[in-house]
């Protein structure tokens, strides 16, 4: 029988004014150390979140495999090697 999938949050910072380092994982939910982690999310755009996350997650030992997204505001194929795969991809028209 394969084994279910588990999840793990990662609390975002509550100000501007706390850095990276601020984020932390939920105790509630399951350890990212060596594991292989699918990264989800509603929106990418700048990247600069899905970067910070990839590199906490390699920092704690664990395999960031792919970025799951519903929307893409900028057509990023990868964030540090990790692909980006989207449900929509949104383009400006002006």
């Amino acid at each position: 029988m394969q084994e279910a999938a588990q999840l793990a949050i990662l609390s975002p910072r509550k100000t501007e004014h706390q850095r990276p380092a601020d984020r932390s994982f939920s105790g509630n939910f399951a350890a990212v150390g060596g594991q292989r982690c699918i990264i989800v999310d509603d929106t990418i755009t700048s990247g600069n979140t899905m970067r910070e996350v990839v590199k906490y997650l390699k920092k704690h030992n664990a395999i960031p495999v792919a970025v799951w997204v519903i929307f893409d505001k900028r057509g990023i194929k990868d964030v540090d090697g990790v692909p980006v795969f989207s449900l929509f991809k949104i383009s400006r028209i002006d």
